[in-house]
């Protein structure tokens, strides 16, 4: 079979377009696993910042509330510290089942105050949307079980 120069042509055409296809698909392949990468990168970033404020508070991290009024002050303070680390987190990696059970395990730490405190269940949940307010409803939902 003897091709000419047109049929070269044409071959030479659709080649050229596969391969630049195939080089586009690549290149989109390899951007969507670079910005994966750096999501993750940021919830872990997020998620060590929280931790390192845990080790230095570890009743508060563990969801022991204090009974004086300065101490429960910046126990409030803490628990929107990690209520906004979670929220973080879940943002920049939502389809992660492992960074949801992550803040969800923390969330249950602090089910008390997240399902008791007069100002949280009064409106301060409401500064929750999205998968937090999703997972802050969860948590809340096990206490009331």
């Amino acid at each position: 079979m003897e091709f000419g120069a047109l049929e070269i042509t044409q071959i030479v055409s659709i080649a050229s377009a596969l391969f630049a296809g195939g080089s586009f698909i690549a290149a989109a392949w390899q951007l969507k696993l670079a910005r994966l990468i750096q999501r993750e990168a940021v919830a872990n970033q997020i998620y060590a910042e929280y931790l390192k404020l845990a080790v230095q508070n570890p009743d508060w991290a563990s969801g022991k509330m204090p009974s004086n009024d300065r101490e429960f002050e910046q126990y409030e303070w803490f628990a929107s510290y990690m209520l906004n680390a979670c929220e973080q987190m879940l943002e920049v990696l939502p389809k992660s089942q492992a960074w949801r059970n992550c803040v969800r395990d923390q969330l249950r730490y602090h089910r008390e105050y997240l399902s008791q405190n007069e100002w949280f269940c009064s409106g301060g949940q409401s500064h929750y949307g999205g998968k937090m307010a999703d997972a802050l409803r969860a948590v809340r939902k096990e206490v009331n079980a």
